[in-house]
């Protein structure tokens, strides 16, 4: 709690001078507002949409029924993405009776990613704060995967901001090698999303105690020694 805290007063600083001018919904209204914002989707972000744009399909340009369009869509798949992470954590208190620490920051980190992969017009904004859960779950857990998820994470999101900022210097090279390396990213990127996707689903079941576990009973968190916990 104190560490969330400190990070919402370090945010909260750093955002403070444009919201003395702007108003203090801004930051909700940046993170909230890629649905309307930008004139293209997604502003080349290595998602699912990243790969159809390549390939030349707009969904600015689509006509959706019941008088949706990409940016309704784009709130509703955050909405639904928000919904099945509260049920999981709903699930784990349920089963397990307490909240680790590293499985909720997963989680943490799968409902961001998972909204930067399948939304549309998101950009690596939401999947920078991946970054940052998976460096707490790797400081938490010092588990080998976590951290090379960490790892490929942070090289992706680093190149998926190189191609963002120097698209023009790199597709003057050559435009149909940018093409294909942003595809190939893309792709890699959304591969990394589903295998690391059932990642977090195989440590979520593994969480959960058996009938017979050191811990007690299914649903009973139990503390430990001081001297288990120390050491």
């Amino acid at each position: 709690m104190i560490a969330t805290l400190e990070g919402l007063a370090i945010g909260l600083l750093g955002w403070l001078p444009f919201m003395v001018v702007s108003g203090p919904s801004l930051p909700l209204r940046i993170y909230l507002g890629g649905s309307g914002k930008y004139p293209f989707l997604n502003l080349s972000a290595f998602n699912t949409w990243g790969i159809f744009v390549r390939f030349g399909v707009n969904l600015q340009e689509v006509d959706f029924p019941f008088g949706l369009d990409a940016g309704k869509i784009n709130i509703a798949i955050i909405l639904i993405c928000a919904l099945i992470t509260a049920i999981l954590i709903a699930y784990i208190k349920r089963t397990v009776g307490c909240l680790d620490v590293r499985i909720l920051t997963l989680l943490v980190c799968l409902f961001y990613n998972t909204v930067f992969i399948i939304s549309t017009q998101q950009h690596e904004r939401y999947q920078i704060p991946v970054i940052a859960f998976l460096l707490i779950a790797v400081c938490v857990g010092n588990k080998l995967p976590d951290r090379l998820y960490l790892l490929a994470f942070t090289a992706l999101t680093f190149l998926n901001e190189v191609m963002a900022y120097h698209a023009g210097l790199i597709s003057e090279v050559s435009q149909f090698w940018f093409n294909t390396l942003f595809k190939t990213l893309s792709f890699l990127d959304v591969v990394l999303s589903v295998i690391f996707t059932v990642y977090v689903i195989k440590e979520l079941r593994a969480s959960r105690p058996s009938d017979d576990d050191e811990h007690g009973e299914r649903g009973e968190c139990v503390d430990k020694p001081k001297s288990e916990i120390q050491g």
